[in-house]
């Protein structure tokens, strides 16, 4: 993980975010940098360290990482 992207905390309703990222699991999994992050985790820092360098704000995102089983809300 890098310095930008801090998970949601646990017990944050995702309405209290800017963005909702919903993503497949399986689309993360091989690393895109020499951090070994997959291009989702990597998009979400970058859109965070951009958003942050333009407006001088930390974008919240919920950016789910840990398994929902089926059916789960």
């Amino acid at each position: 993980m890098s310095k930008h992207h801090q998970p949601t905390p646990a017990g944050r309703a995702h309405g209290s975010c800017h963005l909702f990222l919903s993503y497949a699991r399986a689309d993360n999994l091989a690393p895109v940098n020499a951090s070994g992050e997959g291009w989702v985790s990597a998009f979400v820092n970058e859109l965070q360290s951009r958003h942050a360098a333009y407006s001088g704000r930390t974008l919240q995102i919920f950016f789910n990482q840990d398994s929902i089983e089926e059916g789960v809300d």
